[in-house]
């Protein structure tokens, strides 16, 4: 019984394993560090990372532990290509940033900058880019998103802390100075990438992002996936609050989203587990049956003892049979007749 519990367990184990796989993957982002080799890889070389449609649109890109473990011994440097699939355009909004500033002057210690790429048939071919593009403004300070931007130019209604390229490609060009940070001085950075849609009305799964603050009215000629509106993450680089008008004021909510998915996940397979266990036991079913005990894989050793004791034991003569070509000794009478 104990082999035929142990042979259920694995087969459970492994279809919990594979439905958890599957509940992590139905996460509607991807996520990379500045930490990962392909994006800030050692080599210097300057990788692409591509967004596709639907639930594959969005990337987030931030850091891991880098910035809290920065030195300022060495100057940090670093450049990447976000590319949309399918001809689409492509979004970058900066939802959290931490890049030092001089006090005096205003200029950036540390910065971000974005610029407008168009990879050629090398890059493409060799997925190494060589960026000759002209980065424009040095993006740092302080930014938490979403934030409330009230719309006080309507001839240029973008978030301020946004990039937008037409043709699907943004280089981006991160620089940490080599200077140490002060006790009250802390790094970091997350920007988000959103594929969109050209459009002039909701499509489908694809849902308008608005240029004004209530979400309605003035048409932007852009659509994203309907999935990322109002889940924490600002993908529509307008003033406003664009695709995040429900309030959620915490770029934490995808964290938490996230992770409740994950530890949900994780208790529902405890207990599911569990469920089938119980089930197998209280009705006698695949290797707590009576009936087919022999004939599950579970009681092939318990045959194969039988199988090894039926081998190994001495076979003795049957009493009632005899050989018909031997012949029997003679009788008493016949070899004492006067006796």
């Amino acid at each position: 019984m104990g082999l035929c519990s142990g042979y259920v367990m694995r087969k459970l184990l492994f279809t919990v394993i594979y439905l958890d796989y599957f509940i992590v993957l139905a996460v509607p982002y991807i996520n990379n560090t500045l930490d990962e080799d392909k994006v800030c890889g050692l080599n210097r070389v300057s990788k692409t990372l591509t967004v596709g449609k639907d639930d594959r649109s969005v990337l987030i890109i931030g850091q891991k532990r880098y910035f809290s473990e920065f030195s300022g011994e060495y100057q940090f440097q670093c450049s990447f290509v976000v590319k949309a699939s399918f001809n689409q355009g492509i979004f970058a909004v900066i939802q959290k940033m931490k890049l030092r500033k001089n006090a005096s002057s205003n200029s950036c210690i540390d910065y971000l900058q974005f610029c407008h790429f168009k990879s050629n048939s090398v890059e493409e071919l060799t997925g190494i880019n060589f960026i000759k593009c002209k980065f424009g403004r040095q993006y740092c300070g302080e930014v938490m998103l979403p934030s409330k931007f009230e719309e006080t130019n309507k001839a240029y209604p973008y978030n301020p802390n946004a990039f937008e390229d037409e043709g699907g490609e943004i280089a981006v060009k991160i620089f940490i100075s080599p200077k140490s940070l002060l006790p009250n001085e802390s790094l970091d950075l997350v920007i988000a990438f959103t594929a969109y849609q050209r459009c002039a009305r909701d499509l489908g799964s694809y849902k308008m992002c608005y240029r004004n603050a209530n979400g309605s009215g003035i048409n932007s000629g852009t659509c994203i996936y309907k999935e990322h509106f109002n889940d924490g993450v600002v993908n529509c680089p307008y003033i406003g609050c664009a695709d995040e008008c429900e309030g959620k004021d915490e770029l934490s909510n995808m964290s938490t989203k996230v992770t409740m998915t994950a530890v949900t996940s994780i208790f529902l397979s405890f207990f599911l587990f569990l469920g089938c266990i119980w089930a197998c036991r209280y009705f006698e079913m695949l290797c707590w049956s009576v009936q087919n005990i022999r004939r599950t894989p579970c009681s092939n050793q318990h045959d194969a003892e039988e199988n090894v004791e039926d081998t190994f034991a001495p076979s003795a003569p049957s009493l009632t049979e005899h050989s018909p070509d031997k012949d029997l000794p003679p009788s008493y009478e016949t070899l004492f007749p006067d006796s």
